[in-house]
């Protein structure tokens, strides 16, 4: 199997950083000899202690480390659009069908007591290539939306750590998440000691920094109206899903093509949003 050699062999800690067209090539190559072969390096990943291999595996990419990296070149406020009407929620969907493929995440209102329930997911955000669609879920939640989204198996959805969203889903809503790809598996293949959640992601794949803000990730995600840095937050989580499966190659494609042209809708973008 021919290695990548800035993905596979070269170390995280260093201060210069492939340009992004040798990342996206080592990345498509790399997950594409994956896909070939069956994961060889997952099963690595998970051979014993005295396993040879162990030694070898790469170690998680540091906070300091992140830090040097340029930001992450995510959506701007004006790409965000907050779905709110019913003309929203099918010119919404008419746009995610034809693309096909989107990134995905949810947000809720954080548990500071121990033992306490999540009611979440009080925010639902799904990302396209040019723009993110905020879903805010309140007494009347688009059921019938969620589900010819996230409950099609003809729209591809990624992210990562889906597996707590798709027990959510079903809870609340009762939406069974069909189509998801979780990104934790393909990029455990790189060869990394630990799982990469998608600001070690976006730092290892990208090679940029995707920055989380701690009192924005455990803000109160059922407040209304949402703040504009929530906005951005949600928006970015599920954008920058999408962006590394494609620098990955787009693991898990479609085996067909949408050619229907539809004319979008969506000029505008969030508005009436103010920062608290």
């Amino acid at each position: 199997m021919t290695r990548p050699p800035e993905l596979r062999v070269r170390p995280f800690a260093t201060k210069s950083y492939p340009s992004p067209q040798g990342r996206q090539s080592a990345g498509q190559g790399l997950i594409k000899d994956l896909l070939s072969t069956g994961f060889e390096m997952e099963k690595d990943v998970n051979m014993s202690a005295s396993g040879s291999r162990k030694s070898t595996l790469k170690p998680h990419p540091t906070k300091e480390e992140i830090a040097l990296l340029p930001a992450f070149e995510g959506l701007q406020l004006n790409q965000i659009v907050l779905l709110e009407s019913p003309e929203q929620f099918k010119d919404a969907l008419a746009l995610i069908q034809a693309a096909g493929v989107v990134g995905f995440d949810t947000e809720s209102k954080p548990v500071f007591i121990k033992g306490g329930k999540n009611h979440g997911p009080d925010v639902v955000q799904i990302a396209l290539d040019d723009r993110a669609y905020i879903v805010p879920i309140g007494t009347n939640p688009p059921i019938e939306f969620l589900k010819a989204v996230l409950g099609s198996k003809d729209i591809i959805k990624v992210g990562f750590g889906l597996k707590s969203d798709r027990a959510h889903l079903r809870r609340k809503f009762g939406v069974l998440l069909q189509g998801d790809v979780e990104l934790t598996q393909p990029l455990r293949a790189l060869g990394y000691r630990q799982r990469l959640g998608a600001k070690a992601a976006v730092a290892v794949v990208l090679g940029q920094n995707l920055k989380k803000s701690k009192s924005v990730t455990t803000s109160n995600w059922a407040m209304r109206p949402l703040q504009k840095s929530q906005l951005l937050y949600a928006a970015n989580d599920a954008f920058s899903a999408l962006k590394i499966f494609r620098a990955l190659g787009s693991p898990h494609q479609l085996t067909h093509t949408r050619t229907k042209v539809i004319q979008d809708p969506c000029s505008e973008g969030v508005m009436g949003s103010d920062e608290h």
